[in-house]
């Protein structure tokens, strides 16, 4: 409030008179208005306490503020799901700098499910762990329904896609694996030497090498022999062909032999983990249903809502309309122009 509204022209030149500046004038009437306004002091006290940071901060609860965090904290679904994700692909926590970090298995034998099969999963999850199901309400009796049946969805699921949702390590992975050699490099090596081999099963020609590529020896009408170059076509044919035949090939050999061992025993191993998954991902869900059972977590909420409007009103700003009232202080000019209280 600017001073020329509080004093009047004869009480300012009075002042000025006794070596008060206006800005010392204004100073003062604004400590006056601040002392003598009970609604500003209530306000000022409220925002201090709602403001003050958590290390300065006492062990009450201020305002339903924390109740607020609490009831988002109650509803929120996405970290349960967000670990889940992560377990079922293998995934290792680690807590780094107070915060959990999730490593990814180096080694194939580590991983549970592939991406298509978390995918599946997280979305069977997402179907019945979120806000529609806990907060809904059911009786114990359809919860024990539904969860029986989910149950052999589950198993059934799993056990018809097994080949496609489990992480099923590829001959390329085992093979460097085993070997430490890439296992297109080892069947490249097989490919070049049956190729001339398979292009002369189909077609009947020998293949030979010339500066243009791949040729063959043909005769004419007059019985002439000359080379003619092999089109792209025939050479791709070829090329599958020989393919098909190398993989029929290696099959036998020793080598792929112990890769096709090792996924195997890998399958194997994955196979142990099917009850218990099954399991997990059914109390998972029963988890949450329970959570709606007779209506639970509804009533809850509207009870830590109702407590928390409570803490906001009592905890909120209150007028001091009565009490004893700040003076000015004694070297406040403004203590000898008006009453001390108001």
């Amino acid at each position: 409030m600017d001073y020329r509204e509080v004093l009047s022209v004869d009480e300012i030149k009075d002042l000025k008179q006794k070596g008060f500046s206006e800005e010392d004038i204004q100073n003062a009437v604004n400590e006056t208005e601040a002392n003598s306004n009970p609604l500003q002091q209530s306000y000022n006290q409220a925002m201090n306490v709602i403001n003050r940071t958590p290390q300065n901060a006492s062990n009450s609860l201020i305002a339903g503020e924390i109740n607020e965090n609490l009831i988002q904290w109650q509803l929120e679904l996405d970290s349960i799901l967000e670990r889940i994700e992560h377990m079922l692909r293998g995934d290792t926590p680690q807590s780094s700098n107070g915060s959990i970090i999730w490593i990814t298995p180096s080694k194939y034998s580590e991983r549970i499910f592939n991406n298509k099969g978390v995918a599946e999963i997280m979305r069977i999850l997402s179907n019945y762990v979120n806000r529609n199901t806990i907060l809904s309400n059911y009786r114990e009796q359809t919860i024990a329904e539904k969860m029986y049946d989910l149950g052999f969805e589950i198993t059934d699921l799993i056990y018809l896609k097994y080949e496609q949702m489990f992480a099923i390590p590829s001959v390329e992975e085992v093979f460097q694996s085993l070997y430490n050699e890439k296992y297109v490099e080892f069947k490249k090596q097989y490919i070049e030497l049956n190729f001339e081999q398979c292009f002369e099963n189909i077609f009947g020609k020998k293949l030979i090498p010339t500066k243009d590529g791949w040729a063959v020896e043909v005769v004419g009408s007059n019985g002439t022999k000359s080379m003619q170059i092999v089109t792209q076509s025939l050479l791709t044919i070829a090329s599958n062909y020989t393919n098909e035949y190398v993989d029929k090939l290696l099959r036998n050999n020793v080598l792929l032999r112990e890769v096709y061992s090792e996924i195997n025993t890998i399958c194997l191993e994955q196979r142990k983990l099917y009850p218990i998954i099954v399991r997990e991902i059914v109390d998972v869900c029963h988890s949450a249903y329970l959570r709606a059972l007779h209506g639970g977590e509804r009533e809850s909420l509207r009870e830590a809502r109702s407590v928390s409007q409570t803490e906001t009103t009592s905890g909120g700003v209150i007028v001091n309309t009565g009490g004893q009232q700040k003076e000015r202080g004694l070297l406040n000019p403004l203590r000898y122009i008006k009453s001390k209280t108001y």
